[in-house]
């Protein structure tokens, strides 16, 4: 077709044109609430089915009229062979494996493109695909679709898949490897990442060609850090929060405590600060565990799958003791700023009339779900531009701005928060026993003048040196 002809033609079907792309933005909303669970499976398939067939009909309308013999009548369509076929006028054969891309490659052979195989558009059809048939364990695909976020910009989702050549994908890959650190095990996740997108375009005859080998391993591996190195130049800023960050954090707990009618995770997210407790310790606590002096932190949540579904499990150890004969948890004593937490949560839920034996329950009763609580902490910590992502930022924070700079002997920090060099029962019952009057007192009268002490102290300063210092 001539030019003109092609811009008279896309302008009398302009109609069809805006109705397919409706139909890829209602397609992707519907992976996007597949991939994220947020309704049934079986639903939103099926919603996917409705809107590809009305796709297809969509662009049957545009076939009928391009695709023609000279006497004007539509040329043969056939399924031979396990592909649908057709014969273009200079005799050419196509062929696709659903009808919808034969009516793709019909119209872009007539120089009429309707479909924009963006990666973005074929990454959400190809995570779709493993959990449809379940060729990928879910933990595996959650992976991939971080490394996506992390790796792909918004320019390259939006480039047409197939306009995507080795020389690109090189090029687009060194500029990665150049401005940002990236280790030689997050190179290969991102290898991973990429095959899933081209593979499945190959798969469903999109392209014919995978440019991820041209990116080999070895190659762009020297452009990358070893895993040890990339773990040192992690700096602390990155691993702990400073107490400027913990004050932010904390006054965007205590804003959302007030504005919404009950969020626990304020509460809980408060409590992890000044413990140090592990996120899957939180939903396992119960108001049996408080004590008027400490509180025993003895049991965690664990999570599994089965079918597809993740269920939560109460276990009546810490990580810690998961291979240790004798289980008996820790304790951690109960300063002011705790019993101030806990209370003021109490009172909220007597205040709405809510019952439960946990700690941290929601308005039904139930236990919270660790993955909820690691999703809000994440949440906060975006919105507050934090380079921490996740609860054991807390537990660093913890073992680096308090108790180093007070002073507390590395024995009971690791106690404290549950290391598992110090969970030898004879060790930790003198430990318990006899210091944690101690460390209480020196907890409460230290949450004044903090930054002074962390300021002042030598330990801390060299408390990157002390391999034990942190969790």
């Amino acid at each position: 077709m001539q030019l003109y002809e092609i811009k008279m033609f896309l302008d009398e079907n302009k109609e069809v044109y805006d109705a397919l792309a409706e139909c890829r933005r209602q397609k992707r909303a519907a992976r996007r609430q597949l991939s994220r669970r947020l309704i049934d499976k079986s639903i939103v398939n099926k919603e996917i089915q409705l809107i590809e067939q009305k796709e297809a009909n969509l662009k049957y309308q545009l076939v009928q009229e391009i695709h023609v013999t000279k006497a004007g009548r539509l040329r043969s369509i056939k399924y031979v062979n396990e592909y649908w076929v057709t014969y273009m006028p200079d005799d050419k054969r196509i062929r696709a494996k659903s009808k919808g891309l034969l009516y793709d490659k019909i119209l872009e052979a007539y120089g009429l493109n309707i479909s924009i195989f963006s990666v973005a558009d074929v990454f959400d059809a190809a995570i779709e695909y493993k959990a449809q048939f379940g060729t990928t364990a879910f933990e595996t695909q959650r992976r991939i679709r971080y490394d996506y976020k992390r790796f792909i910009d918004e320019e390259f989702a939006t480039e047409d898949i197939r306009n995507v050549t080795n020389s690109m994908l090189r090029d687009y890959t060194s500029n990665l490897l150049h401005n940002n650190s990236v280790s030689v095990t997050a190179f290969k996740n991102y290898r991973i990442m990429l095959n899933t997108i081209f593979k499945y375009a190959i798969q469903e005859g999109i392209i014919i060609h995978n440019p991820v080998n041209a990116i080999p391993v070895r190659e762009y591996s020297v452009l990358c850090y070893a895993d040890d190195e990339y773990n040192k130049i992690c700096i602390e800023e990155q691993r702990t929060l400073s107490f400027d960050e913990i004050n932010q954090f904390k006054e965007r707990l205590e804003w959302r405590i007030e504005y919404f009618p009950y969020y626990v995770y304020g509460y809980a997210m408060l409590f992890a600060i000044e413990t140090g407790v592990r996120a899957g310790e939180i939903p396992a606590l119960k108001w049996s565990d408080v004590y008027p002096t400490y509180i025993h932190i003895h049991a965690q949540q664990l999570c599994t799958r089965e079918d597809g579904k993740r269920n939560y499990h109460f276990v009546p150890w810490t990580k810690n003791e998961k291979r240790k004969l004798i289980k008996t948890g820790r304790i951690f004593p109960m300063t002011d700023a705790i019993k101030n937490i806990l209370d003021r949560l109490k009172a909220k839920q007597d205040e709405l009339g809510i019952k439960s034996e946990y700690i941290f329950c929601n308005e039904d009763g139930s236990w919270i779900k660790s993955s909820n609580y690691e999703r809000n902490v994440f949440k906060i910590f975006s919105k507050l531009g934090f380079k921490a992502h996740n609860n054991h930022m807390l537990r660093r924070s913890l073992n680096s701005n308090v108790f180093i700079p007070l002073g507390i002997p590395l024995t009971e920090r690791a106690r404290l928060l549950g290391h598992s060099v110090e969970t030898n029962l004879r060790f930790y019952s003198y430990a318990g026993k006899d210091t944690n009057d101690e460390i209480c007192e020196l907890l409460n009268t230290g949450n004044v003048g903090r930054q002074d002490a962390l300021n002042s102290s030598d330990d801390y300063k060299n408390y990157s040196n002390d391999e034990d210092a942190s969790p």
